[in-house]
């Protein structure tokens, strides 16, 4: 199954209300990255799937992580 943000956005919003999906660019191998970043509006929502530490949609496995981000 091939992912893109449509996609992951319709996988996420079952969980809460997403406000953006980015999903970055590999230079390196000239494609999407095998990671996107989920954004939802509320911290709860993030907190309990990290929690969870993975899904499963329409039989793949997602890992689910977090991201630390310093604003310097």
């Amino acid at each position: 199954m091939t992912f893109n943000s449509k996609l992951v956005f319709t996988l996420c919003v079952q969980f809460g209300c997403v406000v953006d999906v980015e999903w970055p660019w590999d230079k390196r191998n000239n494609a999407l990255s095998k990671f996107c970043f989920v954004v939802f509006d509320k911290d709860e929502t993030g907190k309990k799937l990290i929690e969870q530490g993975s899904t499963t949609f329409n039989g793949n496995k997602l890992f689910i992580r977090s991201v630390s981000i310093s604003m310097t």
